[in-house]
């Protein structure tokens, strides 16, 4: 017995066909933003918590110290930068700095290039030599310390904005992601 109604035709095979692809290809865009978004988290991640650490003096433990000498090398020259050393006792020692900034890379020619030449030039005018100031030193490491620990700094202001972006495009990526998600379900 031959039922016409049972039997599938040609055309049926390929109406089959274009939904299993307009299926696949709606999954593969899932995946693909899912995807994306989830980098873009990970990268937030990293910059977060980079930035949960270069603020860490904030959080560290503070004393008075005094400063032994202060100078400003303007940009330009052979040695260039702010260059302060103070003195401050921690953990039962006398300890002696230069550092400024946890940003701080000293090489033989730069002192401390991280901050803005005009906070540069401020950070060595309101630090004349015997002035008290605050220290702020690693809660286990004493000898580190710094006196400057905010994040404005040309680097911590891009990675503030790196932050934002990254966290952007992981909500566009999130929100294209649940899109293809719904299409996939109609």
């Amino acid at each position: 017995m031959d039922h016409a109604g049972d039997r599938q035709t040609p055309d049926h095979w390929h109406a089959e066909i274009a939904f299993d692809g307009a299926q696949a290809e709606g999954a593969h865009s899932y995946e693909k933003h899912a995807g994306a978004a989830a980098v873009c988290l990970l990268i937030a991640l990293a910059i977060g918590g980079a930035l949960w650490y270069l603020t860490s003096p904030a959080r560290w433990p503070s004393v008075q110290g005094v400063v032994l000498e202060s100078h400003y090398f303007p940009y330009g020259q052979h040695l260039r930068g702010p260059s302060i050393i103070y003195e401050y006792e921690a953990g039962g020692r006398v300890h002696r700095s230069d550092n400024l900034t946890l940003w701080q890379t000293p090489s033989r020619y730069e002192l401390d290039t991280t901050l803005w030449p005009w906070d540069a030039e401020r950070l060595v005018d309101n630090h004349p030599p015997g002035r008290a100031i605050e220290v702020r030193h690693h809660p286990r490491r004493h000898a580190h310390a710094v006196i400057a620990w905010t994040v404005n700094h040309p680097s911590g202001l891009g990675a503030i904005a790196a932050l934002a972006v990254s966290l952007g495009l992981a909500g566009f990526f999130w929100m294209k992601a649940l899109k293809a998600k719904d299409n996939i379900a109609r």
